[in-house]
């Protein structure tokens, strides 16, 4: 079965309230068993997506209803065309915090962080951010795999080479749960 058939059966099952989570549990590999955003959407949550290019990550994201995406690829994103500059990386990064922060205070009830986020680091400022406006955390995972990278590099639209994404994979910390829900892909 394929990954989007997969989701339109999840997705389904969470419009009909089918759907139940369990609080405090670690899911692996079953899409299906996703967290229910119905239920969840009574509450402020924060996504984290974790994972490296060309995972999935923000094709996972365009499944969810009405999320606020946060990114800092949006940033080189100019007249649809993606022009990455290394150089204003760090204002592309502040301009996705400020973005999740104005977002969180206005109390939206999805909010998602579609950078790589690899470690606990990267994920800091917005677990921070979450804790104090009193959001709840949700990291979906697509943990590396070494047999992928040839696979990402040419999947990943930011042309982002098979020997960065080697050195990526080895920054690549999954957060321990302790902050909030884990969903592993």
């Amino acid at each position: 079965m394929k990954l989007k058939d997969i989701l339109d059966i999840v997705f389904e099952d969470m419009e009909a309230h089918t759907m139940k989570f369990e609080p405090n549990k670690v899911y692996t590999n079953e899409i299906y068993k996703t967290f229910k955003l119905n239920e969840e959407a009574a509450k402020l949550n924060l996504v984290i997506m974790v994972g490296l290019p060309g995972s999935g990550k923000s094709t996972f994201i365009k499944k969810l209803p009405n999320p606020v995406v946060c990114s800092a690829d949006h940033y080189f994103e100019k007249g649809g065309e993606y022009k990455f500059d290394v150089t204003k990386l760090s204002e592309a990064h502040r301009q996705c915090m400020n973005k999740a922060h104005d977002n969180m205070l206005m109390k939206k009830p999805t909010v998602v962080i579609d950078n790589t986020n690899l470690n606990d680091k990267e994920r800091l400022p917005y677990e921070d951010m979450a804790e104090k406006l009193g959001y709840k955390i949700i990291y979906v995972v697509f943990e590396p795999n070494k047999q992928d990278i040839k696979k990402l590099a040419q999947r990943n639209l930011h042309g982002v080479d098979a020997a960065k994404l080697e050195i990526m994979s080895k920054k690549f910390r999954p957060p321990s749960g302790e902050k909030g829900k884990i969903i592993y892909k």
